[in-house]
């Protein structure tokens, strides 16, 4: 059964080629440009999945999921961090379970890795 996800990311092609990945899937894909603009759809729109830049102008992906799980009903949205960064070590772990992301995925995107991550996530 496709997926709704939607994908956040102040770089357009990044957003682009994400998207085109996911609806070969099959999936429905939602884009968001910032984490304020994420924020702004999730009134209207309810993902099963949000795949999230870490590092973002004005609003950071960290901020962005803190916001997103102080709100009751969407606190069981999976969320998957897309980053740059190489993360290790117990306190990112931590962190990782403390705003109760599903799982990162590291840039450049490694589409084999990203498409079991994505497929782990939704349980298919």
């Amino acid at each position: 059964m496709p997926s709704k996800i939607m994908v956040v990311d102040d770089e357009e092609d990044i957003r682009e080629s994400i998207k085109m990945l996911l609806e070969q899937l099959g999936h429905e894909v939602i884009l968001a440009a910032s984490g304020m603009e994420c924020l702004d759809m999730l009134t209207s729109q309810r993902p099963d999945l949000i795949i999230t830049d870490f590092f973002m102008p004005q609003m950071s992906g960290r901020e962005t999921i803190e916001k997103i799980r102080e709100t009751e009903s969407y606190k069981d949205i999976k969320i998957i961090f897309l980053t740059v960064a190489e993360f290790q070590g117990v306190d990112f772990e931590e962190e990782m379970k403390s705003l109760n992301i599903s799982e990162y995925i590291q840039k450049p995107l490694d589409t084999d890795q990203f498409i079991e991550k994505i497929n782990n996530i939704l349980g298919e």
